[in-house]
């Protein structure tokens, strides 16, 4: 009696050995999903029915439910005998060689273009279990799908951590690109380096027109320190000086004219089309615009940043137009009211 029952009490703990060594087999057959394997290579890898392996795959039911299954399965199939049990512990070695540890998972680093992944990165950067499509390189098949998710993961860790995991090189280009594309929201004091870039470039080796523009700009920024005008009165200064010219080429284009009412009638859409993509707020971009729209009609002053670009106009065109001390003296008669403005003036031309 003793005997029969330690006979039934070792094949019950034999079981459930088999079932303890199941439930890991399968645990790993899971791990293997989540990391991109199919169905049909898990079967090469592992010695299991498919009807567990596609039970996991399925994800419906708990591990220990399946490794029971399974085992039952078994001991039915081999006349309800218990199988032989095998080197456990060295099919588990064998398998985990499939698996990257952490310490070693491939560093990627965001781009501004976007760039495919391959299956062994999507496997280290995303879950173990219910594993997203990989399709041709791309997480999810729709750029929608994307940009959703992305969204929402976002939102979910919040921008400060996003920024405190990215990259160097990540964060560098994330900077430049905001400068380029967000600069009214993120940082006005970039918006004007933006600017002068775009307007090098739209005049593309017109250095004449690039060099006046220079100069107003830097005329126009030291008034307006000096004079202590508002910062964000500054900025729409400084952009409108930048810019005060760029109506041009479209000038010359239509009009065969750079006559001044020509550049005020084809600057202002110019400079939309460079400001646009700044995402600006639309009470920045019109005073700009009002500016450059005006700036040579001068009985339009309406307040100090259209008064400085003015006199910062003069003060270049002065020298670069050779005025004779006639014209000097009527146009500080006339035009120059800053103290700033005068102050430069006078000691450039008036001796």
């Amino acid at each position: 009696m003793e005997e029969t029952l330690g006979n039934i009490l070792q094949e019950h703990l034999k079981k459930a050995k088999l079932i303890a060594e199941m439930s890991c087999t399968l645990q790993i057959v899971k791990k293997l999903k989540g990391m991109g394997f199919g169905i049909k290579q898990v079967l090469q890898t592992i010695e299991l029915p498919e009807s567990a392996v596609l039970r996991v795959f399925d994800g419906k039911e708990d591990i220990k439910k399946i490794a029971e299954d399974t085992v039952n399965q078994q001991i039915a199939e081999n006349g309800g005998k218990i199988p032989q049990e095998r080197d456990f512990i060295k099919w588990v070695e064998n398998a985990l060689e499939y698996f990257v540890p952490e310490e070693d998972k491939e560093e990627l680093i965001p781009l501004k273009e976007p760039q495919r992944l391959t299956c062994e990165q999507w496997a280290q950067y995303t879950p173990y279990e219910n594993k997203l499509e990989l399709f041709d390189g791309q997480a999810l098949a729709d750029l929608r799908e994307r940009e959703n998710m992305i969204i929402a993961l976002l939102y979910n860790i919040g921008l400060e951590h996003f920024i405190k995991i990215l990259p160097q090189e990540s964060k560098t280009i994330l900077y430049e690109l905001l400068q380029e594309q967000s600069g009214g929201r993120y940082d006005l004091v970039n918006i004007v380096s933006a600017t002068m870039k775009k307007m090098i470039k739209y005049f593309d080796g017109d250095v004449k027109r690039i060099n006046h523009a220079l100069k107003v700009h830097g005329f126009a920024k030291s008034i307006g320190k000096l004079e202590n005008i508002p910062e964000d009165k500054l900025r729409i200064l400084e952009v409108g000086a930048i810019l005060h010219d760029i109506g041009i080429k479209e000038s010359e284009r239509k009009y065969s004219s750079s006559a001044g009412k020509y550049q005020e009638i084809e600057g202002p859409p110019v400079a939309r089309d460079i400001l646009q993509e700044f995402s600006l707020n639309e009470e920045f971009t019109d005073r700009v615009c009002h500016l450059i729209g005006n700036h040579h009609t001068y009985s339009k002053i309406d307040d100090v940043d259209f008064q400085i670009l003015v006199e910062a106009d003069f003060l270049v065109n002065i020298f670069e137009d050779s005025m004779t001390q006639e014209q000097i003296e009527s146009i500080k008669q006339k035009y120059f009211k800053t103290n700033t403005g005068l102050c430069f003036l006078n000691s450039m031309y008036c001796k």
